[in-house]
């Protein structure tokens, strides 16, 4: 889509028809801002998100359940890395390279999902975040396939499909304590009543605000925090009763009249936004701490592999 030589009004008027933008096409300021912060806080939760489950590699039960989960990080780790070169691109204009987007996380600059502030203290933790928080990425990472920004929603396809396969570890891992002993079944009850307000939580507040409403204008995103929450609740209710399993919730039931919209107990909103914003959850800072040691300790190798690279190009030019 060229519009170098259109106006903003020109700009939305063709991403209202449907139109995509693709690399090096014109974009104004603030639709670069707003795809700078979506996926740059997408890169940095991939990468924070495999935290949480980092934790219980060396204690899986077996070594075929300690093999998918090491996977599932390497996955984590590598989405989080294809999203930081969307970023990097995005923000090459403003003087910000790479190391800049990932150091933010250590300075405040750019947060990440609530739920990887949280403590997982057992192995049934481990698989209710693929059961549960895989499949709410899955829900918000479906909508954004259809995001007007064209790079975005390509690479968006190879990582909700390989989500699909985090969640089907997750639900694996849910399913075998659901069958098990009645301590298993505890843990997995116990897990479950930890991350369902955070996954209330996940989609944001109702009431969206003037950047997120701004992102709907653009169409980066196709629809409301509270339609997503929606299409979360519909999905994983139903799963979560045929498990066995109960929701602590005494608020949560569905209107019998279409649209069946689903009532719920808001979760604790200040308690949640002061976790992310100023990374006061249980285990804020214990994760942060490893991110700081993954980002300076391992700055050496990052500078070789890129002089080596460097090296090949000035090599290969040469031929």
């Amino acid at each position: 889509m060229d519009l170098m030589h259109h106006s903003k009004e020109e700009f939305i008027e063709q991403i209202a028809a449907g139109n995509k933008v693709d690399t090096g096409d014109w974009m104004p300021d603030d639709y670069r801002q707003l795809l700078i912060k979506q996926i740059h806080m997408h890169a940095i939760s991939e990468i924070m998100g495999a935290y949480p489950e980092k934790e219980w590699v060396k204690y899986a039960p077996t070594i075929q359940r300690k093999l998918a989960l090491n996977a599932k990080i390497q996955d984590e780790i590598g989405h989080g890395h294809m999203l930081l070169r969307l970023a990097e691109d995005l923000s090459a204009p403003l003087g910000r390279g790479r190391e800049d987007l990932l150091h933010d996380v250590l300075d405040g600059r750019v947060k990440f999902h609530n739920v990887f502030h949280m403590s997982a203290p057992s192995w049934a933790d481990a698989g209710v975040i693929g059961f549960l928080v895989d499949g709410g990425a899955i829900i918000t990472q479906a909508m954004l396939l259809a995001s007007s920004y064209a790079p975005y929603a390509r690479m968006l396809k190879r990582i909700v499909a390989e989500e699909s396969f985090h969640m089907q570890f997750g639900e694996s891992v849910v399913l075998a304590l659901a069958s098990g002993t009645e301590v298993q079944r505890e843990m997995l009850q116990q897990a479950i009543n930890r991350w369902w307000p955070a996954m209330m939580f996940f989609f944001g507040p109702r009431e969206m605000g003037p950047q997120s409403q701004r992102m709907l204008e653009y169409r980066i995103r196709t629809m409301t925090n509270e339609e997503l929450r929606q299409k979360f609740i519909a999905r994983y209710v139903p799963r979560i009763h045929a498990l066995g399993m109960t929701l602590s919730d005494h608020e949560l039931y569905q209107d019998p009249d279409p649209p069946h919209f689903w009532h719920y107990t808001d979760p604790d909103w200040d308690w949640f936004n002061d976790m992310v914003h100023h990374n006061t959850g249980p285990m804020s800072q214990a994760r942060l701490a490893l991110r700081r040691g993954a980002q300076e300790g391992l700055a050496w190798a990052r500078h070789a592999a890129l002089q080596a690279h460097a090296t090949i190009d000035v090599r290969a030019a040469t031929l």
